[in-house]
């Protein structure tokens, strides 16, 4: 204690440290959320698409291989049929197989981003016409039919056209 103004010394300079620590946590936190939440279950179809795509073409262009190392995850955005189905083409290719879900073997950094859907039938499932456009690989184009899953739209079915 201050024996003239009878203040605890280094007080304020503890409040102030309390203050900016509360503040990175809020931080933290708010930045945890929106990440975890930017590939979390999208309410329409049409924006299970467009999050998937962003978030594969995203891992990929990345040197990550979804399918092999990220299933937890990519059981967020497509079926455990589909997942199987795609895992016995490529066994019964010899492991060499255009990308399920592109029919390519390279891919456009700007599908991701630019994915225009059209026709959307909705019931229990979904079927939609899916167009990737990029300027390096030109456009894809797609039929792609969803299901729900726990209440979360799944890809089930993704056929070129």
């Amino acid at each position: 204690m201050d024996d003239q103004s009878g203040e605890i010394i280094g007080l304020p300079g503890i409040i102030g440290s309390v203050i900016r620590l509360k503040t990175v946590y809020f931080a933290v936190v708010i930045s945890l959320l929106t990440t975890s939440r930017a590939y979390s279950t999208a309410g329409t179809p049409a924006d299970a698409v467009r999050m998937f795509y962003s978030w594969y073409v995203h891992e990929v262009l990345n040197g990550a291989k979804p399918l092999n190392q990220e299933r937890t995850e990519m059981r967020k955005f497509v079926t455990e049929r589909l997942l199987t189905e795609i895992d016995n083409r490529h066994k019964s290719a010899g492991g060499v197989e255009l990308d399920p879900f592109f029919n390519t073997r390279e891919i456009d950094p700007e599908w991701g981003k630019n994915v225009a859907i059209g026709n959307l039938y909705v019931g229990r499932i979904a079927r939609l016409n899916v167009i990737l456009t990029g300027r390096q690989r030109g456009d894809r184009e797609f039929k792609v039919k969803l299901v729900q899953e726990n209440g979360a739209w799944k890809i089930d079915e993704v056929n070129s056209n």
